[in-house]
């Protein structure tokens, strides 16, 4: 009885307390990913002899961009200053002032492209006719500022300028002035020493009552 017991006890498949070959296999795999994934692109090169491709295209990249930075700054960034010089600001005290002022801005609107030794050009309404000027008035009356007004400004036309007849009528309207905005287009090509480059310009121009004794 005794020798069937121990036999039976040697048949019991025996337990390995070893991990198995493939876990192994597989922690060690996980433990080489996990060391490629945590190495440096110089370590990458040095250990597998591969060019860090990678790499040298962000610094390829980053010089590019530097270098068109450089490239537009040099060219553009002085044609932009002089055409921003061109349109100062002054301070208008008088009716008579303000009226010059205001058909001046027409006029050399109107003018520019004969005028001006820029190489301004219009935009055109039809192949014959220049886009007009925008001229948007604010106005106030009652202590309530009214809504926007708009006008086209032609070569012959001031908008709400025409009514104005006498200075009585020009001074009770400038009166009541909040602000007078003028807007038009241009094109413009700059011949710079790198490559020619074409501008679309839009001009805007204000006339603020300013603590109610100028414009500006």
């Amino acid at each position: 009885m005794r020798g069937d017991g121990d036999g039976d006890a040697l048949l019991e498949p025996l337990v390995d307390p070893s991990p198995s070959t493939g876990q192994e296999r597989k922690e060690d795999d996980m433990g080489s990913l996990l060391h490629e994934v945590k190495m440096s692109p110089w370590e990458k090169y040095w250990y597998h002899g591969r060019v860090p491709w990678k790499v040298v295209l962000h610094v390829l990249l980053m010089l590019c961009g530097t270098l068109q930075i450089m490239l537009y700054d040099n060219q553009n960034s002085a044609y932009v200053r002089a055409s921003y010089r061109n349109w100062l600001e002054e301070s208008i005290f008088t009716v008579n002032d303000t009226l010059l002022a205001v058909a001046h801005v027409r006029d050399a609107y109107f003018s520019i492209k004969e005028l001006s030794v820029a190489t301004y050009d219009y935009h055109y309404a039809s192949p014959s006719v220049v886009q007009p000027m925008l001229m948007s008035v604010i106005q106030y009356q009652n202590k309530t500022i009214l809504p926007r007004r708009e006008f086209n400004i032609t070569p012959t036309s001031l908008g709400p300028f025409d009514d104005l007849h006498t200075s009585a009528a020009a001074l009770s309207f400038l009166h009541s002035i909040v602000s007078i905005d003028f807007a038009f287009p241009l094109r413009d090509i700059d011949y710079g020493p790198f490559y020619f480059d074409c501008f679309d310009w839009t001009v805007r121009l204000t006339l603020a009552m300013h603590e109610n004794s100028h414009l500006r």
